[in-house]
């Protein structure tokens, strides 16, 4: 509600001050900001409150459809998409769309940290004991070792225009799904979050 009342407020000044306001571009900006809180506050609401809507799916696929979102970008940034998949399907209980918004945080930190000199983004499956697991690496330089213990903590951020909730929403979803995240930072070369979920079935390999 707050944030519809400021929404509405800035949208009924930009028709006050009239196109040829000097300010009408603090006040789109205002709008676009508004915008952009709705949209984490959102992302926040579905992956804490939502009922999960567990579903037996493909682990291997979840993830590559959650790249698949980034074709355009990953073309743009010149960057080097790598993929060692399970063989055959990866059965997991999962919430797609959870697990897709879990994926999509990762994918995104990985390719902004390889903007500026490109890079390789590997993907990959694997069946372990039971487990199914996916693991994302980046050659984007790592982390620093200052702020690795904080990454998951709530709007932690490095990042000017960061709201430090992407990976707290991450962990959260992972967490929902009976799973954990592990971290393989390499400083000056890159970082790999591996997410491992129980396999449906509960087969060992």
């Amino acid at each position: 509600n707050p944030l519809m009342s400021i929404g509405g407020f800035a949208l009924r000044l930009k028709k006050k001050l009239g196109g040829d306001s000097p300010h009408v571009k603090d006040v789109d900006l205002m709008i676009h900001e508004v915008g952009r809180i709705e949209k984490i506050m959102n992302g926040i609401v579905r992956s804490i409150e939502q009922t999960l809507e567990l579903r037996l799916d493909d682990f291997t696929d979840i993830l590559d459809d959650a790249v698949g979102l980034f074709e355009e970008e990953i073309g743009a940034l010149g960057i080097k998409v790598v993929r060692r998949y399970h063989e055959g399907p990866l059965p997991v209980e999962a919430d797609r769309e959870q697990m897709k918004i879990a994926f999509d945080n990762i994918i995104a930190n990985a390719l902004q940290s390889m903007e500026k000199r490109g890079g390789t983004l590997e993907l990959e499956t694997a069946a372990v004991n039971g487990t199914a697991v996916a693991k994302i690496t980046d050659s984007g330089g790592g982390i620093n070792p200052d702020y690795i213990g904080h990454i998951f903590n709530p709007f932690f951020t490095t990042k000017e225009r960061g709201t430090g909730l992407g990976l707290p929403i991450t962990n959260s979803i992972v967490m929902r799904h009976r799973g954990v995240i592990e971290i393989d930072n390499r400083v000056g070369a890159g970082v790999s979050f591996t997410i491992k979920l129980p396999r449906a079935g509960g087969k060992r390999d």
